[in-house]
């Protein structure tokens, strides 16, 4: 059986998209959302906010870039990926999240971004 990897959170936009390239010099547009969490605790109210990184890559890298604005509630899903990177002398971790698909809503409207070709762009009414 194929191993399976996938994660899907939901969250808002920190900041607007940013372009970056790789340590192979391949462009990616870079996300940072955040998905608050909130629970009671000695009956208050108590945030655990979750900060993710979120890389898009391809044709979801256009579309997020042209697509997505700071503050905006989006839906991602894709594939939690793993790397080591050497700042001064030391390895550090760094995991992020591999977009294949972002959802976000549009004054009514879902709007779908996704990693082919033949989708791009799809919006579908939510029923009110």
């Amino acid at each position: 059986m194929q191993p399976f990897n996938m994660v899907i959170i939901e969250g808002n936009l920190l900041s607007e998209p940013k372009t970056k390239n790789n340590s192979n010099g391949k462009p990616f547009v870079l996300l940072k959302i955040i998905s608050n969490h909130f629970y009671k605790e000695d009956n208050k109210w108590v945030n655990d906010p979750t900060i993710i990184t979120v890389h898009c890559y391809g044709n979801l890298k256009d579309l997020t870039l042209n697509s997505l604005k700071k503050g905006e509630k989006i839906i991602v899903y894709g594939k939690l990926k793993f790397f080591t990177t050497q700042i001064e002398s030391k390895k550090l971790p760094y995991f992020y999240l591999l977009a294949s698909k972002i959802e976000k809503f549009d004054k009514g409207t879902k709007v779908i971004l996704e990693e082919t070709q033949k989708i791009g762009i799809q919006q579908e009414k939510i029923p009110a």
